[in-house]
């Protein structure tokens, strides 16, 4: 019989770490919101659509 044994340790450490992270999206979000205020305030400035 073949027997195969994984240490995921690390891979499971990476994930928790990961979930962390991301739990949280708020400073993500507010970034991604002022670009595209920005982009747009550019855009509106520049008379395209």
């Amino acid at each position: 019989m073949i027997r195969i044994e994984l240490d995921d340790r690390a891979v499971c450490r990476a994930l928790e770490d990961l979930r962390r992270r991301a739990s949280d999206m708020t400073q993500a979000m507010h970034a991604i919101g002022q670009a595209l205020a920005e982009g747009s305030h550019e855009r509106i400035l520049d008379g395209q659509d």
